[in-house]
């Protein structure tokens, strides 16, 4: 279960059903959620000052993303304030959206899909997806001292319809504009009426065109005006996991993402699996398995497991940095080329930054003594006598300031059952740790 935490739902009144979904689900797993579902009524300074003393006093704030919401001026100023509070943020789509159409500053985020076109209750793999996603998050984030000066209550002004459409249910603003088109079209038929009366002293051919004319723009009109414009739901994307508790080696490797839909630039995560070496007994080989999760990901490989590779390489050795570029091309074939970089002329999470962006997950050397991080600094499997462990990890993506990583060095069970897939490791553990090399695939992912 996830610990009893406090969340901040910012969303607007059209999604309303959607989040009170996703709160009583939030509510059912042990969170205490606080949304505005009373004070909108009254407006004003007190409003706006109770907004923000609860995102004060969260410890995550959570986005209901929708079209609406990006276009609120109140939703801005709230997430606005809550970024400067150094708050943890978690954007989970709640109405169907372009992902392409995000501002620069929500893209980069990793976010969940939690909608149905239909409006029923989320199915469970949805659940599941979002329960763990909590489960790993990290520690909230102190609040800045002194704190930042309170975001200026937004200056929110909205036509009477816009109003009354937010406040209503989908139902009854459907409703609402069928009524609009009927006493259009009603405005229309006595306009014609009166047209006729008038035209009826010319011509009867005269007449007769006249009329039809005006009886073919009043159709068209109301053809425009009854059209109604449906986005299409978007599929959530479904990472790969491993299954806790079996430990055979075909069970180490998390789906294949030929079977996956497309990742969504929303998250800013490539859809690498994971692979582990501590579920098989073979400590020494995350190089090798670091590369297998890039041949899956880059669906070349000839191998499907960890035992597969034992074809190709010892399993019981650690394997260089030349020796993984040639397991690539023979196993792939896929090309790695191999970078140097000292972090002195330019930093290290600038570089593997520029390669997330170029769609490119990338295999880096690491001193695990160093990755000062949980859980990363209290694995287990790690020699206590040890003074420097040499390690590969492969990069997978960036999550703000922290980047996300496929760790071989776990078991399925661990973290909560997510292993080592998806592990989120701060910039400054990252350079602390890093062991000066990086392969790097020519391509990007297709």
């Amino acid at each position: 279960m996830v610990p009893e935490k406090s969340a901040f739902i910012s969303y607007r009144r059209t999604a309303r059903r959607a989040v009170e979904i996703l709160v009583n689900d939030l509510e059912s797993i042990g969170w205490t959620v606080w949304f505005d579902k009373e004070l909108a009524t009254m407006g004003g300074q007190p409003w706006w000052d109770t907004i923000l003393e609860e995102i004060r006093l969260c410890d995550l704030f959570i986005i209901a993303l929708s079209y609406d919401w990006l276009k609120s001026k109140a939703c801005q100023a709230e997430y606005e304030y809550a970024r400067r509070l150094n708050k943890r943020i978690l954007p989970i789509v709640v109405k169907a959206i372009d992902p392409n159409k995000l501002p620069e500053n929500i893209s980069p985020i990793q976010t969940i899909f939690y909608n149905r076109s239909d409006g029923k209750r989320i199915n469970r793999e949805q659940f599941k997806i979002l329960e763990k996603s909590l489960i790993s998050l990290w520690p909230p984030n102190p609040l800045p001292n002194p704190l930042p000066e309170p975001t200026p209550i937004p200056l929110v002004r909205q036509s009477p319809i816009a109003v009354l459409l937010e406040r209503w249910s989908p139902r009854l603003a459907i409703a609402g504009l069928l009524a609009v088109v009927c006493l259009l079209l009603l405005f229309g038929l006595v306009l014609i009426g009166t047209l006729k009366d008038v035209l009826i002293k010319q011509t009867t051919l005269e007449y007769k065109l006249t009329y039809q004319n005006n009886e073919t723009a009043i159709a068209l009109q109301a053809s425009k005006a009854a059209t109604i414009y449906v986005i299409p739901t978007l599929t959530p994307t479904i990472f790969g996991t491993t299954t806790p508790g079996n430990t055979s080696p075909s069970a180490t490797i998390s789906p294949d993402p030929k079977t996956q839909t497309s990742l969504s630039p929303l998250a800013g995560v490539m859809a690498v699996p994971w692979v582990s070496v501590v579920d098989s007994g073979h400590f020494e080989a995350a190089g090798i398995a670091s590369v297998l999760m890039l041949l899956k990901a880059y669906q070349v490989s000839k191998a499907n497991t960890l035992a597969d590779m034992q074809s190709y390489a010892s399993l019981s050795i650690t394997t260089s940095a030349q020796t993984l570029i040639n397991l690539a091309k023979s196993v792939g074939p896929l090309t790695l080329t191999m970078a140097q970089n000292n972090g002195q002329s330019i930093p290290i999470t600038q570089t593997l930054s520029g390669y997330i962006t170029q769609k490119k997950p990338t295999i880096i050397l690491v001193d695990y003594k160093k990755l000062a991080a949980k859980p990363f600094f209290n694995n287990p499997y790690l020699s206590p006598s040890a003074q420097v462990v040499g390690h590969w990890l492969v990069v997978i993506g960036k999550d703000g300031d922290q980047f996300v990583v496929n760790d071989a060095l776990w078991k399925s069970s661990d973290n909560n059952g997510q292993g080592g897939f998806q592990l989120l490791l701060p910039s400054s553990a990252l350079e602390s740790a890093y062991a000066n090399m990086i392969l790097a695939p020519v391509n990007p992912l297709p």
